[in-house]
């Protein structure tokens, strides 16, 4: 696995970003999947989203997206669909989004027939509830809009 490492913010430190095969994670209950338009907007892609943490590392919490396949679009074609992805998180409160953004990261989904490489994000975030989101930045901007399903879980993060 390879990893790079970001600096986010002063108030963040360090963020690694890694990637490994595309071995199967049995599924959890913290599994959430989503679905995005893609880049031409002639197809949809399907991706999970899942958190874990290591009680060894406290205040940090690793994130995993990983496209699943493709829904072919107007042409009805099956062949690869790719898009930007935001995940972000933020410090989780009742509501999801009125949480205190702590960051964010686009990730490059690729999407084909078969599950896709996964992304692995190792992310500083300190103790508490932390909300985890995975969006279509353009299309929210623009159109308020996801153009798919984005997925949202929370965390708690020892």
């Amino acid at each position: 696995m390879r990893s790079v490492v970001l600096v986010l913010s002063a108030a963040i430190a360090l963020c690694g970003i890694g990637t490994a095969s595309a071995v199967e994670k049995p599924g959890s209950p913290q599994d959430q999947f989503g679905n995005a338009i893609g880049d031409t907007g002639l197809c949809y892609l399907d991706y999970r989203l899942w958190a874990e943490t290591d009680p060894a590392r406290p205040g940090r919490i690793a994130v995993h997206v990983q496209p699943l396949g493709v829904q072919g679009g107007a042409t009805g074609s099956s062949a690869e669909c790719k898009q930007w992805v935001t995940v972000r998180w933020s410090r989780a409160t009742d509501n999801l989004l009125d949480g205190v953004r702590i960051g964010e990261h686009n990730v490059f989904l690729r999407a084909t027939g078969a599950p896709g490489e996964v992304i692995s994000l190792d992310l500083a975030t300190g103790p508490g509830v932390v909300g985890i989101s995975a969006f279509v930045p353009g299309l929210v901007g623009i159109t308020g809009w996801n153009g798919g399903h984005p997925p949202m879980i929370m965390h708690d993060v020892p």
